[in-house]
């Protein structure tokens, strides 16, 4: 059951995404986001959404906390910024009907999170009604342009294949929340502050690379045990080497414990959560397993004393 406490937030930014309003708010001094203005802006149902995360408050997080708005202050369910797009990735667009609503819901999917962090990270708050007012012929040239789309993409290019086309969509998308509109719509006189947005994303991305090509490597306490090295026997259920549901689970202590070394961002706090949901997940299930084979053994039992005393119903003492 979510916990019903209202809590005030120290912080609240306004973020304008495409067309809605949505928000960044502080608590315990981590960013959080109110879930339900980006499920209405998607067109999706807020109820359903609610009670998928509300069935598992633990894996996601979530909290009651009070957010000022022009209304008045408002209670709002909020996530976990970091856990935003593991959220979203939970919304299968394909089972969406409506044309609009998919675009659109694959659109939060792409960009969501990283604009909501982003604007933590630098402070944004731009009212969308105060954005850039762009006259003819006061937007970018068409080599200025260039120059911010050759910035990026050189950037992009010596990181690693599998990020390239995340991490281009991060820098379109600073700029874009940044101004208000396309990197080709941006007014001339603000090409400079463009080229310092683009300047400072990438640099976080070499601080990042260096710092991770820094860490221990992991290190494993036990190794994984061969298929078929761990067999049931009756006579030793508890056998002295260990159980094979230890060893996955020390395992998934080390990965989460590992996980911790890694730079403070979503990656960090999602590989760690995996672990810890991995790990419980486990005690979990070896819980069910040990209370499934003492109702099978008192099953066995009776069995066994029934069939002593001719198999016949009613005999058994």
């Amino acid at each position: 059951m979510l916990d019903s406490t209202e809590i005030n937030v120290n912080r609240a930014i306004t973020v304008p995404f495409h067309g809605a309003e949505l928000y960044v708010v502080e608590h315990n001094g981590q960013p959080y986001t109110p879930m339900k203005p980006i499920v209405l802006a998607m067109g999706l149902d807020w109820g359903s959404q609610f009670r998928k995360v509300a069935t598992n408050e633990s894996r996601w997080g979530i909290v009651n906390l009070t957010i000022p708005s022009a209304g008045g202050d408002q209670a709002m369910t909020c996530l976990p910024i970091r856990k935003t797009a593991a959220w979203l990735t939970t919304i299968e667009p394909g089972k969406v009907k409506s044309p609009e609503v998919r675009a659109r819901v694959i659109r939060y999917q792409n960009e969501c999170d990283d604009v909501l962090w982003s604007y933590w990270n630098e402070g944004i708050a731009i009212n969308p009604r105060q954005a850039f007012a762009v006259n003819p012929g006061d937007s970018l040239t068409a080599e200025e342009a260039e120059t911010l789309r050759l910035m990026l993409k050189s950037a992009v290019e010596r990181q690693p294949k599998a990020k390239q086309g995340a991490l281009m969509m991060q820098g379109w998308s600073k700029l874009k929340a940044h101004f208000k509109v396309g990197y080709r719509e941006i007014p001339r006189h603000e090409f400079s502050e463009a080229v310092s947005i683009i300047a400072r994303h990438t640099a976080d991305w070499e601080v990042v690379d260096e710092r991770v090509d820094q860490l221990p490597r992991l290190k494993l306490r036990v190794s994984p045990p061969a298929i078929g090295m761990y067999r049931y026997n009756p006579a030793n259920p508890h056998p002295a080497n260990g159980r094979t549901i230890e060893v996955a689970k020390s395992i998934a202590t080390d990965i989460r414990n590992w996980s911790d070394n890694l730079p403070a961002g979503p990656a960090r706090y999602d590989l760690h959560d995996a672990a810890q949901t991995l790990h419980d997940l486990l005690v979990s299930g070896w819980t069910e397993v040990d209370e499934a084979l003492g109702q099978l053994q008192t099953a066995v039992h009776y069995l066994n004393r029934w069939q002593g005393s001719g198999g016949r119903i009613g005999n058994a003492r």
